[in-house]
């Protein structure tokens, strides 16, 4: 019986890994995707190549932005107001941020998630994506120098999923393990 105990929380284990890793493909496909091609060039173009949360430099490859690299940042095109009507896809309802002002932003809302034009439970889950990604791909001391920096926001989050900072960057950091 404690053998089995044991698979059972193995299996949920993983798959908690697994839904914190496909909630924040999902977040991401729908960031990349959300903004028409238009208005999402003329964000980028906006953007001047920089993240308009935090000013972080936003790298390239070639011609391409980059998509996904450890310890850089992670281009979003998104919308600051998920309220979708006829200003939903105006480049002045978009923004490019770095996948750390997307997580604070979101994180930002707890609790006031209408004023975005999402429900809570899904400005929670988008938080809580992005957080995972920070948390799972970004260098030690970029990752610690953020929480720091925005620790009462943060806690809000981590303690919306009852979790904990220690326990979970324990579970998910790669500078943990």
């Amino acid at each position: 019986m404690e053998r089995q105990s044991e698979k059972s929380e193995q299996f949920f284990s993983i798959s908690k890994t697994m839904l914190y890793a496909l909630g924040a493909y999902l977040i991401l496909e729908i960031s990349l995707g959300a903004a028409n091609g238009k208005a999402r060039k003329k964000v980028k173009r906006r953007a001047n190549g920089k993240c308009e949360g935090c000013d972080r430099q936003l790298e390239k490859i070639g011609s391409r932005w980059q998509r996904h690299n450890k310890g850089k940042a992670v281009n979003v095109v998104g919308h600051l107001n998920h309220a979708n009507d006829e200003r939903y896809h105006d480049a002045d309802n978009l923004r490019h941020f770095c996948r750390f002002c997307e997580a604070l932003y979101h994180a930002k809302h707890i609790g006031q998630a209408h004023l975005i034009g999402l429900t809570e439970i899904d400005n929670s889950s988008a938080a809580m994506a992005w957080f995972t990604v920070l948390v799972r791909e970004s260098p030690r001391k970029e990752f610690m120098d953020f929480y720091r920096e925005n620790k009462p926001v943060l806690d809000t989050l981590l303690a919306q999923f009852k979790k904990d900072l220690e326990s979970f960057t324990e579970k998910h950091a790669y500078w943990r393990r």
